[in-house]
């Protein structure tokens, strides 16, 4: 039955990722604070003076090294579509919508800002749910959780937390957007992974057959 329902696994990956990767171009536009990961690439570019695409595939190379030591199985679809064209795709989404709304106000950047961490919450869900792999950063909490006794959400607010002080120390742009996404990304993330991204896959599976699939997503992250 597994199988049956790649097709629609492989559907939320794909937009999963563009949909996280044009949430953050929506931030960076906003210019209210950017989200905790976007702030340590964003640093490291400041600090680099490397181009942002660029910057941000080493970074997440960096962290692919960290997956693969603690938990490959997190490895798959996403997190390759990730590691090599997330970056340039927020970089292509910050650029169409500067030309788009060349003359901004604080109401457009608002509306930016809340639409932003909307689509990256619910993209983030999309593709967690598949079991095709996350994006690397997003591996090292969902690791962290696995193997402590430590829910998710706190897991993800610590290394968010510890993106931001980074970026702030290298310049990022640090904001309420930052401090949103630091401290309620991970929560918001649980909200629709229970009320979009499962009933998405699962349908009107029952709950006994909903836990099976999903451990075997699981045991075949990548592969299948």
């Amino acid at each position: 039955m597994i199988k049956d329902i790649f097709g629609k696994r492989l559907v939320m990956v794909i937009l999963g990722i563009i949909g996280t990767a044009i949430g953050c171009g929506l931030l960076k536009f906003a210019d209210l604070g950017i989200d905790p990961f976007n702030a340590l690439v964003t640093g490291m570019a400041n600090l680099s003076h490397m181009q942002y695409g660029m910057i941000c595939m080493i970074v997440t190379g960096v962290f692919m090294v960290f997956t693969l030591i603690f938990d490959k199985h997190y490895i798959g679809i996403a997190t390759i579509f990730s590691l090599f064209l997330f970056g340039y795709m927020v970089e292509y989404t910050l650029l169409l919508l500067n030309i788009i709304l060349p003359n901004t106000n604080m109401l457009i950047r608002v509306i930016s800002l809340i639409l932003g961490l909307i689509i990256i919450s619910a993209s983030s869900s999309l593709y967690f749910t598949a079991n095709m792999g996350v994006s690397t950063y997003d591996a090292m909490s969902l690791i962290a959780a696995d193997k402590l006794p430590i829910p998710f959400r706190i897991c993800r607010i610590v290394s968010d937390v510890i993106c931001v002080i980074i970026g702030f120390v290298f310049n990022a742009t640090i904001g309420i957007g930052t401090i949103i996404t630091a401290f309620f990304l991970g929560p918001a993330i649980d909200f629709f992974n229970k009320h979009l991204a499962k009933p998405l896959l699962y349908g009107k599976c029952n709950c006994e057959t909903a836990n099976h699939l999903n451990k075997d997503m699981k045991e075949n992250r990548g592969i299948i």
